[in-house]
C-alpha cells in the first residue's frame, strides 16, 4: 500500500506487500539547476530487477504535503 504523504513522494513496491523504496525521484528541486532524470527511483528499480539489495540511503521527498477533504482522509495521516 503506497502511504505518501507529499506530492512527490515515490514508493516502489518488488511485491504487493514488499515496499523497496520510499522517497524522492531524484535530486532535482526549482532553482537548484539539477536536471530532472529520476536518478533515484530508476537507482532503486534497477536493483529489484538485478535482484540486488536497494540501498538503504533513501532521502525524503520534498513538496507540498497532501491535502485531504475533510472526512476522506487516510487513517496514516491524522
Amino acid at each position: 500500500m503506497n502511504r505518501s504523504t507529499d506530492t512527490t513522494e515515490m514508493a516502489g513496491h518488488a511485491h504487493p506487500t514488499w515496499l523497496v523504496y520510499r522517497g524522492q525521484f531524484d535530486g532535482s528541486r526549482p532553482g537548484n539547476a539539477i536536471p530532472v532524470s529520476g536518478a533515484d527511483l530508476r537507482a532503486a528499480v534497477d536493483a529489484v530487477l538485478a535482484g540486488q539489495p536497494v540501498s538503504p540511503e533513501q532521502r525524503p521527498s520534498l513538496g507540498c504535503n497532501i491535502k485531504w477533504k475533510a472526512g476522506n482522509e487516510p487513517d496514516y495521516s491524522r
